[in-house]
């Protein structure tokens, strides 16, 4: 079905800004930077703002007359899916007794439907840039036909008219977002995207949070018996099954202001595959960069390509992540798969999986305090494996805080990974598997 443009002014905010502020960072890179960090600061950023959302957003949900199930809507990708389900175990603490039901990407469905905070996964967003009409169909009729008396909406694409018919109190995202864009821009250590959900919550509902205690569970997925055996045969198949000292590097990513160049991306590559520590790589097909792996493998050259497989582009989701759990070290680009990678993987039945990947991350655009992990300083949030996790954060001059939207920028000269070396990169991952 043809993608639609709402005409809600959550869309043009989303959109026209980060367009906007690309412009400016085109022609003045740090002027412009400076400039569109410091307008976000005082309206967007600003602690009585702040404090006049929670304000509101409390009264909003004092609303509540008989408090029924809650429906969380998160973002539009695979890694919103992953990141909101804080939102679920979070209210699953607060409210015990009702039903949390979670509207996500589609892809994502089958990793989180066994979730034991989730009382119901809904299936519903496509996975493109912005809602589609089935899409935005799909979504009101599952909140106008269900007894819903509250909604959280982490979508930016949505605002409280969408949900108009439902008759639920909708609380829109707009204190997370505020308080993030403040902390990101004052410097603050440690707000990433999941614990700064959790400190969202528990400060909207300070009774409940007083009552019952909660705490930042660790985002998890659960994977099915066949997708599991599906990543062991493949394994095995190619004689890697049980092997230590794999890594899986993921070369695709949503964006070219989050895809480290390809030529970058040949140069780590090189480094780690000529080093005997490495036994093997795995490498990901390219969903949006289509056959970005062939190109790779094309360039690596003969000798070297013999210590790489590329991972079928029909595997599921939960089969990736499979994989992801029996390497000792996974490398990627911003994007999905990342989250996934930071996550607890378990069965269906709840047993926990290896979970002793090492994480490792190349940034761009996107601002790395709030998507990123790492296990080695104060200023990020680790991954939760038995193993570090680590981010590569380019010393682009024109990076702010739009940037967080990297499907409406429109820069013409890509900076984002100024001043990442690929041999220092893969000189740090080596020396990790080499302990």
């Amino acid at each position: 079905m043809k993608e639609k443009r709402f005409v809600f002014p959550a869309q043009n905010a989303a959109e026209l800004i980060p367009a906007w502020s690309s412009y400016l960072t085109d022609c003045c890179p740090v002027l412009g930077k400076w400039f569109v960090n410091g307008l976000v600061r005082i309206f967007y950023g600003n602690r009585l703002f702040l404090r006049w959302a929670y304000r509101r957003q409390r009264s909003v949900a004092a609303r509540e007359k008989i408090p029924g199930p809650i429906l969380v809507v998160a973002d539009l990708n695979i890694g919103d899916a992953i990141n909101l389900q804080v939102a679920c175990t979070t209210l699953k603490q607060l409210f015990p007794d009702r039903k949390i039901h979670y509207a996500i990407n589609h892809k994502a469905f089958g990793m989180l439907t066994h979730h034991p905070d989730i009382d119901r996964v809904i299936p519903i967003f496509s996975g493109a840039a912005i809602p589609t009409d089935e899409d935005i169909v799909k979504l009101n009729e599952i909140s106008g036909q269900s007894d819903y008396t509250l909604i959280f909406n982490f979508c930016p694409f949505f605002t409280s008219e969408t949900f108009s018919e439902s008759g639920a109190s909708v609380l829109n995202h707009y204190p997370l977002t505020m308080e993030i864009a403040n902390n990101e821009l004052r410097g603050k250590p440690v707000h990433h995207l999941r614990p700064k959900i959790f400190h969202y919550l528990t400060l909207l509902f300070p009774e409940a949070t007083q009552k019952y205690h909660p705490v930042l569970k660790d985002a998890a997925v659960y994977l099915d018996e066949e997708s599991m055996g599906i990543a062991r045969a493949f394994l095995k198949e190619h004689g890697l099954l049980g092997k230590e000292k794999l890594v899986l590097f993921n070369p695709d990513a949503t964006s070219r202001y989050t895809r480290f160049p390809k030529t970058e991306q040949i140069r780590l590559l090189e480094n780690l595959l000529k080093s005997e520590t490495v036994v093997h790589l795995l490498l990901g097909s390219g969903f949006v960069f289509q056959h970005v792996e062939q190109e790779l493998l094309q360039k690596l050259g003969t000798d070297l390509a013999q210590k790489v497989t590329i991972i079928p582009k029909i595997f599921s989701l939960e089969t990736y992540a499979a994989l992801i759990d029996a390497c000792d070290l996974y490398v990627t680009n911003d994007t999905g798969p990342l989250h996934i990678a930071a996550t607890r993987k378990n069965t269906h039945d709840r047993h926990p999986l290896r979970n002793r990947t090492a994480v490792y991350a190349i940034f761009g655009a996107t601002p790395a305090h709030i998507y990123a992990y790492d296990s080695t300083g104060e200023l990020y949030f680790p991954a939760p494996q038995d193993a570090p996790s680590r981010v590569f954060v380019s010393e682009s001059k024109c990076r702010n805080v739009t940037c967080v939207n990297k499907l409406s920028k429109k820069c013409k000269t890509v900076r984002c990974f100024d001043g990442l070396n690929p041999e220092l990169m893969a000189d740090e991952m080596i020396r990790y598997l080499k302990n």
